[in-house]
């Protein structure tokens, strides 16, 4: 049976493989929306996917270090993926606003955790942040 640890880690990971999808998926399969529209959505997606991935990974790694750095692969990931995005030339761009909602995402993210990890996690397992 898998553990709570070992399914965190499985929904980061595959919150992660989506993030790839999405961000290397080229722009004339997406469907078309309005300019606007697609401002708001695309930094919605972007805040719940890294804070979603973030969520999950921290809850699966066990010391402060490792969280540490998961977290911060993940913004290095974001960085990776919106230079491949320009360099794909397939309709896709940087976009430093992408960059800026993605940070955002794991700074809620880890924030989100600290909550679940105080209030939860303590009270219930009478384990906390190590």
């Amino acid at each position: 049976m898998l553990s709570f640890t070992n399914w965190s880690l499985i929904c980061g990971t595959w919150l992660v493989v989506d993030i790839c999808f999405l961000s290397l998926l080229p722009s004339s399969s997406m469907a078309s929306v309005s300019f606007w529209a697609l401002l708001e959505i695309d930094k919605i997606g972007h805040l719940l996917f890294y804070g979603s991935a973030s969520v999950f990974f921290a809850l699966g790694s066990s010391h402060r270090r490792k969280r540490i750095v998961l977290l911060f692969s993940i913004l290095v990931l974001g960085i990776v993926l919106e230079c491949a995005q320009y360099a794909m030339h397939q309709g896709r761009s940087f976009d430093l606003f992408d960059l800026m909602a993605n940070g955002l995402g794991v700074g809620l993210g880890s924030l989100v955790f600290v909550l679940i990890d105080r209030i939860w996690l303590k009270k219930n397992t009478g384990i906390g942040i190590q």
